[in-house]
């Protein structure tokens, strides 16, 4: 059964170009007909056919590339002023507040302070504390202490077999460095939100907002994608915030 297919211009053309490149004469009248030459049309035909899915590719590629281009370079525009309060002396004000939402009944990291003996702590414990924070942000260094972590391999559900790939290891931080990490990442998710940095669906990160919302909508588009039998492609895009003033 031949599946009739409808061409855009530009697959036309590409379709010509690679044509041209394939020598494809195959003499097929009554009296050439053989094992031997559909063989060879059988051959040439699977040539044929893979270098149009290698073209195809890479035009797709090429294609999605400058889409990304474009969508990045928009983001030029951004005044980098907005990131002068980043780095401001942090106030007790902040420490309260970030102390409020450490969570209970967390395992602590290598020094053994957990978030119970830091929600408890004295006025002055935390005076000290912001203190200390605000002397790194002024020397953009950090503890040394700080750069150690210990790590549990979790056994997985499954048979253990002495292999780490059946372990899901959980690394423990030092619990005032990671009080630290939480009042910069806030102090940036409001620098985001409030000079609109970041657009349209880069909103999951950001404070207020759900991680809900982009998961929903990237299910609907793979089920669109199941039900017409349409050709998908996902960017997947791990933005990671790299605290390097105090390495």
């Amino acid at each position: 059964m031949v599946k009739k297919i409808l061409l855009n211009s530009r697959q036309k053309e590409t379709l010509k170009t690679i044509v041209g490149k394939l020598e494809f004469h195959i003499d097929f009248s009554t009296n050439y007909v053989d094992s031997n030459n559909i063989t060879q049309f059988i051959s040439k035909l699977k040539e044929l056919n893979d270098l149009l899915k290698i073209q195809y590719k890479a035009d797709l590629i090429k294609y999605k590339e400058l889409q990304i281009k474009e969508f990045i370079q928009q983001r030029y525009y951004i005044n980098s002023n907005v990131y002068e309060g980043l780095m401001d002396e942090i106030t007790i004000d902040e420490i309260n507040y970030h102390i409020s939402l450490l969570p209970m009944g967390k395992a602590s990291g290598p020094s053994s302070i957990s978030y119970e003996m830091i929600k408890n702590a004295s006025d002055e414990m935390k005076h000290y504390i912001k203190d200390m924070l605000n002397e790194c942000l002024r020397l953009k260094k950090i503890p040394q202490e700080w750069k150690l972590a210990d790590l549990y391999p979790i056994p997985k559900p499954k048979p253990w077999g002495c292999k780490l790939v059946n372990t899901r290891p959980i690394v423990l931080l030092e619990t005032i460095r990671k009080l630290m990490v939480s009042i910069l990442n806030r102090r940036c998710s409001k620098i985001f939100k409030e000079n609109e940095i970041l657009k349209g669906n880069q909103f999951a990160g950001l404070e207020g907002n759900s991680t809900f919302e982009p998961i929903r909508i990237i299910k609907e588009i793979i089920q669109d994608a199941i039900k017409d039998k349409k050709e998908l492609w996902i960017l997947a895009l791990e933005l990671m915030i790299e605290l390097t003033f105090i390495c």
